[in-house]
């Protein structure tokens, strides 16, 4: 998977996590319904970890693509400034446990791809080994 599609992945999954429970729920926002928090978020979470599992480069930008693709919807669907701030701070504490999920999935993909790449060393017993037995 190259970067664009892992971008436009991101961006897909939280217009329509944001969208669609919004739909779904007959809310106007997308965390103004409990599914949001209880289905939304962890699946959003999952997909910024997978995404930094296949691209471990930078994998905070999963993050960052999609909550700020929710942002921009939820901005551009209300053109009220009176929240402006609040709905920021909540985008920006919402976006780190993504970051941090991010990390892991990159760290994972990391340790898999350099376990792929060294094999694991043969146990050869040396006699000191041989006579103990």
């Amino acid at each position: 998977m190259r970067n664009r599609t892992a971008y436009l992945v991101s961006a897909a999954a939280g217009a329509t996590t944001w969208v669609g429970l919004s739909v779904y729920s007959g809310t106007y926002e997308g965390w103004d319904t409990d599914l949001y928090f209880i289905f939304g978020l962890p699946a959003l979470y999952l997909t910024t970890g997978v995404l930094g599992y296949l691209h471990p480069v930078h994998p905070w930008r999963w993050a960052l693509a999609v909550f700020g693709t929710q942002a921009a919807i939820s901005f551009v669907r209300s053109l009220d400034s009176a929240f402006l701030i609040l709905g920021i701070a909540t985008f920006i504490v919402l976006t780190i446990p993504s970051i941090a999920t991010g990390y892991l999935g990159a760290f994972i993909g990391r340790r898999v791809a350099r376990r792929k790449k060294s094999p694991q060393p043969v146990f050869e017993p040396n006699c000191a080994d041989l006579r103990r037995r």
